[in-house]
């Protein structure tokens, strides 16, 4: 699935590589930006399971099972969730909300 994503975006994702590459300075404290606000998100997120003492979620119970349950799980736990997760997520997720959001920003141009 990756490689055929990858085919399908192929000439957005060369663009924006040839953007970033431009735009350093730029890319650099928009990075900067989303990890501050990933750390206070997961720090207030934090604050609110231990206030209000939120059981653990099955999700983590089946994630941590997999994770003991030898070298298999934690390998196959490690692709799914490190690699092709990552790069599906960004293929599709980021094409289409910034697709969506170029629509938006032209159309309020014309």
């Amino acid at each position: 699935m990756v490689i055929a994503l990858y085919f399908l975006f192929k000439p957005e994702l060369h663009n924006e590589f040839t953007n970033a590459r431009i735009n350093t300075h730029k890319l650099s404290k928009a990075i900067g930006f989303g990890l501050l606000i990933s750390y206070i998100a997961s720090f207030l997120a934090n604050i609110i399971i231990v206030r209000f003492d939120v059981p653990e979620s099955t999700n983590q119970i089946v994630i941590e099972k997999m994770l003991s349950d030898g070298i298999f799980g934690f390998i196959t736990m490690f692709i799914c969730a490190g690699i092709i997760g990552p790069v599906i997520e960004e293929l599709v997720f980021r094409k289409a909300i910034f697709g969506i959001c170029k629509k938006c920003k032209n159309k309020s141009k014309k």
